[in-house]
């Protein structure tokens, strides 16, 4: 079972990044790709690397375990830094995510939403564009109202994938486990 769920992750992971390619610049397909930068033709000595990959995951501190761990999973995949971007959280909640990531190892940085929330976060969402995708957990009511006011039906567009993970995604799991080794 614990292959069957990592297996599914990484199809997740591939399905957020399949039209990705047509976005990357060379450098960055050639390292997706496993090649060296020394490979690409026309290189230019002294060049600007490429912005580091970032995934970020939109929480307000009450959201379920399962997103946070689909992110950890995905930076560690991706060797990609987390933006931990939060909003309406309390320090104590704060400071207990901060413990989980440093147990986890990763590279992580803390955003704080503004009092509006929703253009801060489209503002964070415009100004990097090194993020891979956004991460959420499907009852976020923020990243709910996200994906209503920037639909392409309202003139939104997002310039990234959004993953919104289902905390009840596990229980139904763990039930169709049960029942099969019965």
């Amino acid at each position: 079972m614990k292959r069957l769920t990592e297996d599914l992750k990484r199809m997740l992971n591939a399905l957020a990044l399949q039209d990705a390619a047509d976005y990357l610049p060379m450098r960055e397909k050639m390292r997706a790709l496993g090649g060296s930068d020394s490979d690409m033709a026309g290189q230019k000595p002294g060049e600007d690397p490429p912005p580091q990959r970032r995934v970020a995951l939109l929480s307000d501190g009450g959201d379920s375990n399962e997103a946070l761990q689909f992110a950890l999973n995905a930076c560690a995949n991706q060797r990609a830094t987390l933006d931990l971007v939060l909003y309406g959280v309390a320090r104590d909640q704060i400071e207990e995510l901060r413990q989980q990531l440093q147990a986890a190892d990763l590279a992580y940085e803390i955003i704080l939403l503004g009092e509006k929330n929703i253009h801060s976060l489209i503002d964070y969402l415009d100004s990097r564009r090194s993020l891979t995708y956004l991460i959420a957990s499907a009852d976020n009511s923020l990243a709910l109202k996200l994906t209503k006011e920037n639909s392409p039906h309202q003139g939104g567009r997002l310039h990234l994938p959004m993953v919104l993970v289902d905390p009840s995604s596990r229980a139904k799991i763990n039930r169709i486990n049960s029942v099969n080794a019965a």
